[in-house]
């Protein structure tokens, strides 16, 4: 088992930023869903209860009159889809306000400065 010292000196930092991202996309995640529902609510509240309650029926009407084993299927399948969303959305954030961590620095030579605070000339 390889010694800890031996991992990069950026895990912890990339680790610590991934998961502020995570929360970043979590956030993002419900603020839109909240508009989307609160468009939705301003929506029907506007067409009136029994335009509402028509569709709820229709809905129900359609909704379970699938087999059970299709509603299972279905649904499993939007989990996972939604997961990968998330994954794919999270990796966005990274790759976009991410940092790589260090660059390595080249090994120098005995007597020279290994410094790249200087541009080279």
């Amino acid at each position: 088992m390889p010694h800890r010292a031996s991992r990069p000196a950026y895990h912890a930092t990339t680790m610590k930023q991934s998961t502020v991202i995570r929360w970043l996309v979590i956030l993002v995640l419900g603020a839109v869903l909240g508009m989307w529902g609160a468009a939705d609510r301003a929506r029907w509240v506007q067409r009136g209860q029994e335009a509402f309650l028509a569709h709820e029926i229709e809905m129900f009407e359609h909704l379970y009159s699938r087999p059970v084993a299709r509603n299972f299927v279905v649904q499993t399948l939007l989990v996972w889809l939604s997961l990968g969303a998330y994954e794919g959305l999270v990796a966005l954030f990274v790759n976009l306000f991410g940092a790589k961590g260090p660059t390595p620095k080249a090994p120098s030579a005995p007597g020279e400065h290994a410094s790249t605070d200087q541009p080279d000339r």
